[in-house]
């Protein structure tokens, strides 16, 4: 699964406030990538349909199994009811038990700002963690 480069999925407003959500999963063992990848490429199309989705790439080390999403969002509201609704709900309860790790930061950021970049969205996981 390469990299996947930001998407749009809804035109932001430059001086409004979004929720900007990066998420981190690492896999325990290489045999779950293809099943992953499968339930990525499901996902991106529930984004397609989703409300308050502003945008969405992925960044994939696939020799680390790791894997990092970077979303925007109107709200935390529409944020929950992609998460917890459906078909992203169901994968991960399918997925739980094949992480080894799984993690996710967020942060206001201005329209103006989206797509956010990589480094500030890692510097931002990195510090949350320590």
């Amino acid at each position: 699964m390469p990299t996947i480069p930001w998407k749009n999925y809804s035109n932001v407003v430059p001086d409004k406030e979004y929720l900007a959500v990066l998420t981190y999963l690492s896999l325990k063992r290489y045999r779950t990538i293809p099943r992953f990848q499968g339930y990525t490429m499901q996902i991106r199309k529930q984004l397609e349909e989703a409300e308050g989705v502003m945008g969405y790439a992925l960044k994939a080390h696939i020799w680390k199994r790791n894997f990092w999403t970077i979303s925007v969002w109107e709200d935390e509201a529409h944020l929950r009811l992609f998460a917890f609704d459906g078909l992203h709900r169901s994968v991960m309860s399918v997925l739980k038990d094949d992480l080894a790790g799984f993690k996710n930061t967020r942060w206001s950021i201005r329209g103006s700002e989206v797509p956010p970049s990589w480094s500030d969205a890692l510097d931002r996981h990195k510090q949350a963690a320590a």
